[in-house]
């Protein structure tokens, strides 16, 4: 099998050397997101089976017909990727316009927190028409937890008392792919103007808390993330552009302040676990290192061993309305491998991204195509975000696509397109700029 994992690894190399040949110099993009979401999944560590990969390996000890299946499986994915931004790059080139004046000016700001605060009020108040009981409850308790004072657990509150509640369900859908923009949007007023900085904070803070607030991980290291990035945008791009020796200088500094925080956030899930003594901290670290290097990458080669030798292909049956509109049973991989394998069906770790759900679905063939689209789809918002002239426009367009490009990693392949932003939000946040930006000429927009 060596042979193949030396073939992943030249194919990696040579997708590494594709996203180089086009990323822009002079500033961090969307793409330098997916590509560092991309080494953590599906990086050099995941074309090698070592006993790192816990589940596979020792639990399951798959056989080499599964681990030359997932081989391919991940040099059909890199290649795809290959494809997909090579025929991106060569699409796109001609120039568009994106935004029409800074957001700086009083009456854009305004705007934006018009159009914050009536979305939030139009999403409460159709929530608490459909799910009001539930929608008041998830909030409540949600905040208790947070603040030490809930009767429940982290895994009741997270994946029991309201798991398939309609109100929890409305909140997931624009967690990621609509919150965000006015998130942005108001955030990046306050930078650019602080007379407003207590009303667009509160109202920032409000309408997260009211339309998305989870207990998990990756809700609060998103919002905080995304704060720090469109606060600080400096480390995006400046004036002179993106030195190499500062980019050297920065990852490592925010990557350990990434693991630090996500550390922290591990310590107050399992908090409970701690204090009875159940659950050390040595634990948290081993599950840390992990869950970020290697859970992926092991995972996937679990629905390598799954598909089609226990379950049959699902097509389009992994998709609600899909399944719906056929009349046809629902099929989640990421609920009948564990517990298939381990006998556990809540667990969310089994998230492989795109590759996974992409190879459930329709095999080899359906690992190429996605593949390719979503190398077309990182090239072009690429280009989109180059084309943005207004540097803090383009800095809360970069943090956004950027950050969502996670799900394609972590997330079904039409969840990290839908909910998870990685489509709706871009074409969302152009639609939004350009509506408050209309009124003023193309000619008031300069980069600061």
């Amino acid at each position: 099998m060596a042979i193949f994992s030396f073939i992943d690894i030249i194919l990696l190399v040579l997708l590494m050397l594709t996203y180089l040949g086009i990323r822009r110099r002079n500033y961090i993009s969307s793409l330098d997101f997916f590509f560092v979401f991309l080494m953590l999944g599906y990086g050099f560590h995941a074309c090698i089976l070592t006993p790192m990969h816990k589940i596979s390996y020792t639990i399951v000890n798959v056989g080499s017909t599964t681990h030359l299946l997932y081989s391919i499986g991940l040099a059909i994915g890199y290649l795809g990727l290959i494809l997909g931004i090579s025929l991106g790059r060569v699409l796109w080139r001609s120039p568009i316009h994106i935004d029409r004046a800074p957001i700086s000016n009083t009456a854009i700001a305004r705007s934006i927190r018009h159009i914050s605060i009536a979305f939030t009020f139009i999403f409460v108040s159709v929530v608490i028409a459909i799910d009001g009981h539930n929608y008041f409850n998830i909030i409540q308790e949600n905040l208790r937890y947070i603040f030490d004072t809930s009767t429940y657990s982290y895994t009741e509150i997270r994946r029991t008392l309201f798991s398939q509640t309609p109100a929890l369900r409305i909140m997931a859908s624009v967690r990621y792919a609509v919150i965000p923009i006015m998130f942005t949007l108001l955030l990046a007023s306050i930078h650019e103007n602080r007379k407003d900085f207590f009303k667009n904070t509160f109202i920032a803070l409000s309408m997260v808390i009211l339309t998305s607030i989870q207990l998990n991980k990756m809700f609060f290291l998103y919002y905080i993330v995304i704060t720090f990035l469109v606060m600080k945008k400096s480390l995006i791009m400046n004036n002179r552009g993106i030195r190499i020796r500062s980019i050297i200088v920065r990852i490592p500094i925010l990557i350990i302040l990434t693991v630090a925080l996500i550390y922290m956030l591990y310590t107050i899930q399992y908090r409970n676990l701690i204090e009875n003594s159940s659950t050390a901290i040595n634990d948290i670290v081993d599950t840390l290192i992990y869950r970020i290097f290697f859970a992926t990458s092991d995972n996937l080669i679990l629905w390598f061993d799954a598909y089609p030798k226990q379950f049959p292909y699902t097509g389009l049956m992994n998709i609600p309305f899909f399944a719906n509109l056929f009349d046809m049973p629902l099929e989640l991989p990421t609920v009948d491998l564990p517990r298939y394998y381990i006998n556990n069906a809540v667990l969310t770790s089994w998230q492989t991204g795109f590759l996974g759900s992409s190879y459930a679905s329709f095999g080899l063939i359906g690992i190429l195509i996605n593949s390719i689209i979503v190398g077309l789809l990182v090239t072009y918002w690429s280009w989109v975000e180059y084309n943005i002239k207004n540097r803090t426009i383009r800095t809360c367009f970069t943090a956004i696509i950027g950050l969502n490009s996670f799900w394609l990693f972590s997330s079904q392949f039409h969840t990290s397109l839908l909910s998870g932003g990685y489509l709706i939000s871009p074409i969302l946040f152009i639609l939004v700029v350009r509506h408050i930006t209309r009124k003023f000429s193309y000619n008031r927009c300069q980069i600061k």
